[in-house]
C-alpha cells in the first residue's frame, strides 16, 4: 500500500513540475507576443529565453529536451538563429504562444 502511495506522490510531483514549466513558458510567450511588432525582436527573444532558463533553474525544473516545453523553445531559438525574415520569426513566436 505504501508503494502505491509513493508512486502516486511521485507522479503528482512530476505533473506539478511539468505544469509549472508550461506556466513559465506561457508567461514568457506573452512577453514575446507583446513585443512581436518591434524591429529588435531577435534580441528580445534571446533575452527572454535567458530569463526563461534562469526561472526554470531557480525553481529546479527540467531544462533538458525530454520536456516538451524545452523542445518548443528550442524550435523558436533555431528559427531565430537561422532565419532573418521578421515574418518567419513572428510566426515562430505565435506558434510558441499557441503551444503553451
Amino acid at each position: 500500500m505504501d508503494t502505491e502511495y509513493n508512486n502516486q506522490t511521485i507522479e503528482y510531483i512530476n505533473q506539478s513540475n511539468l505544469n509549472e514549466g508550461w506556466k513559465i513558458t506561457y508567461k514568457h510567450s506573452i512577453i514575446l507576443l507583446n513585443n512581436i511588432t518591434k524591429e529588435n525582436l531577435s534580441y528580445i527573444i534571446d533575452n527572454v529565453y535567458v530569463t526563461f532558463l534562469t526561472e526554470l533553474k531557480s525553481k529546479k525544473l527540467r531544462r533538458n529536451k525530454k520536456a516538451k516545453y524545452m523542445r518548443c523553445w528550442q524550435t523558436l531559438m533555431n528559427t531565430n538563429n537561422n532565419y532573418r525574415s521578421h515574418q518567419i520569426i513572428c510566426n515562430a513566436v505565435r506558434q510558441l504562444h499557441y503551444t503553451s
